[in-house]
């Protein structure tokens, strides 16, 4: 279920995919903090819980791109700006998730 499918200005483009499965596309590798340089983990728990310290409503999309080189995002809010974009480094991954739910919601 979309919370903000009427603020979301890719409305009639985006394909919705459930958090959890996003996480899992963009999960891999690690990530470093500035300044203190440290790493952790860029797992499914880290993606998680980063995303939810924008809240509960959480909309979890894949915006298709006819390069092949799709674009992710979770928007948290009404505003314009309430959305972010996490870099998807294994479009493999992503590709199938899309295809996925393109057949799931027959687009």
């Amino acid at each position: 279920m979309a919370h903000w499918h009427n603020e979301n200005p890719w409305k009639d483009h985006v394909v919705y995919v459930t958090l959890e499965e996003l996480a899992e596309c963009i999960a891999g590798g690690t990530i470093t903090f500035f300044p203190s340089r440290q790493t952790a983990p860029l797992d499914v728990e880290y993606c998680l819980n980063r995303w939810h310290e924008r809240g509960d409503k959480l909309d979890a999309y894949i915006l298709p791109s006819p390069s092949g080189f799709h674009s992710v995002g979770v928007r948290y809010g009404p505003a314009g700006e309430d959305y972010f974009s996490p870099y998807a480094r294994n479009q493999e991954k992503v590709i199938g998730l899309l295809q996925k739910y393109r057949v799931l919601n027959n687009k």
